[in-house]
Order: C-alpha cells, then sequence, then structure tokens
C-alpha cells in the first residue's frame, strides 16, 4: 500500500475478509504484512453481485474499465494530482469467483485537497454500498457498515499522516 493513499476492502453480502501473516514482508510497524482475501461467509445465502452488473455499474459512473476478465476489474476515476503526478482519485479493483464479486479494493488518492473531496468519497461509497449491499471489512472478524467510511478514513495512519503535514483538522482527536 502507498502512503499517499486511503485503501479500503469491500465486501458483498456471500463474502468475507481473510487474512494472513506474511513474515517476509513486514509494515513500518514492525507487524508482519497481512495478505487480504475474501472467503464465503458461513451464512451465504445473501443476493449475489454480479461482475457485468458492476462493470456496468462503475462505466455508468464514468469511471475508465482499465482491465477487464472474467474474475477481475480495474476502475480508474478521473485523475487528481498526487505526490507521484496526476493519479485515479478512486481506483477500485474488484475481484471474482464464477463471475460472483468477491471482494473491492477501493483506494482513494491523497493529497493536499483531500478534505474537500471527502463530500464526494462519502456519495460514491454511499451509492456503491446502496446498491450492491457491501460492508467494509476491517479485520478477519469484524466488517462494519459503510456508515463508517468517514470515521475509517480518518482514523488510517496515512490521513493521519496527510492530516499533520497539512494542518487538516482531526474531528476525532
Amino acid at each position: 500500500m502507498a502512503f499517499d493513499q486511503v485503501s479500503l476492502f469491500f465486501y458483498p453480502p456471500r463474502w468475507e475478509r481473510y487474512s494472513v501473516a506474511d513474515a517476509r514482508m513486514k509494515h513500518y510497524s514492525g507487524e508482519p504484512v497481512r495478505i487480504v482475501s475474501a472467503i464465503r461467509a458461513e451464512d451465504s445465502n445473501g443476493p449475489t453481485v454480479s461482475l457485468e452488473d458492476l462493470c456496468r455499474w462503475f462505466e455508468a459512473k464514468g469511471f475508465q474499465v482499465v482491465t477487464r476478465s472474467a474474475d477481475y476489474a480495474l476502475f480508474h476515476s478521473a485523475t487528481v494530482e498526487s505526490t507521484l503526478g496526476h493519479r485515479a482519485e478512486i481506483d477500485v479493483s474488484a475481484s471474482a469467483q464464477d463471475g460472483e464479486v468477491t471482494s473491492l479494493y477501493c483506494r482513494f488518492q491523497l493529497n493536499r485537497e483531500s478534505p474537500l473531496r471527502l463530500e464526494r468519497w462519502e456519495a460514491f461509497r454511499q451509492e456503491l454500498c446502496a446498491v450492491f449491499s457491501l460492508r467494509i471489512g476491517v479485520s478477519d472478524s469484524e466488517s462494519v457498515g459503510s456508515e463508517e467510511f468517514l470515521t475509517i478514513v480518518r482514523q488510517t495512519d496515512n490521513w493521519r499522516y496527510f492530516a499533520e503535514q497539512f494542518g487538516w483538522p482531526q474531528p476525532f482527536e
């Protein structure tokens, strides 16, 4: 994960977060990096999310489909200036199994103006999660409703680093 983005995993009703520590790689805190994926939920009777439907939704929202295969899609929104040049403001990787979405990995690009874009990110999150019944996976044992989005974003290490660098207000301190 890059330092200039906030990254979150979203899961549809029939799937949940699963991760495993990889001792070969270390987080800057010294802890092993966790490789995150999705497994079918024990209670997997919920509605399915089709990758085809998800692709149509992103295209209708003006996202560019960068890569598309039977079990994977990558979407980019319009670009913003970043510390490393122009990057997609919102970058979404969707994984699927047999055409059914298992997880979405969403990256929100950070820069000096990110607090001004939070409202747009929240509107995107609200519509995406409402249409596809997504939850945010915060750990292997916990998923939270997508209404926790702003709290989670502002509590990430990367957001806090940028807040300190640019003097953003931190409402949760």
